[in-house]
């Protein structure tokens, strides 16, 4: 199981729910595609310390826009 989150932006970063940036690991992949301007984030393997709000910011020349969608893992 996995999580993408689909981006439309020339610039950006990650953040997690308690203000960490989310670097690329074993857990965590992100790509990006410069010219379609389209980024994505991969959560593999996810766990209950995945639950929470993911953040995306981007700026650039014209200014910064955010967006926050809020994750909910649950356990069976």
């Amino acid at each position: 199981m996995f999580m993408v989150f689909l981006l439309f932006l020339k610039f950006f970063f990650f953040r997690t729910k308690d203000g960490k940036k989310i670097e690329n690991s074993e857990h965590t992949k992100i790509t990006g595609d410069v010219e379609k301007e389209i980024y994505k984030l991969y959560i593999s393997n996810i766990g209950l310390g995945d639950d929470g709000l993911y953040t995306v910011t981007a700026t650039n020349s014209r200014g910064e826009s955010s967006q926050t969608a809020k994750f909910r893992v649950h356990s069976k």
